[in-house]
């Protein structure tokens, strides 16, 4: 079986990488060169839609 690598404009790639408790430099990183604006601080809650077992299943 080959491993293929997801997109990370596929939704669930997306929010694991930006959206995940834990990833709060990425996510601050992504979001200050998006809007060229610093923020001192970031807060990710957990969420139970990052966690789906199913990485097609659409919200």
């Amino acid at each position: 079986m080959k491993n293929e690598l997801l997109k990370v404009t596929n939704d669930y790639v997306f929010k694991r990488i930006f959206g995940k408790k834990g990833n709060e430099d990425i996510t601050r990183s992504f979001i200050e060169a998006v809007t060229n604006e610093y923020y001192s601080d970031i807060n990710l809650e957990d969420t139970p839609i990052l966690e789906r077992d199913l990485i097609e299943n659409k919200m």
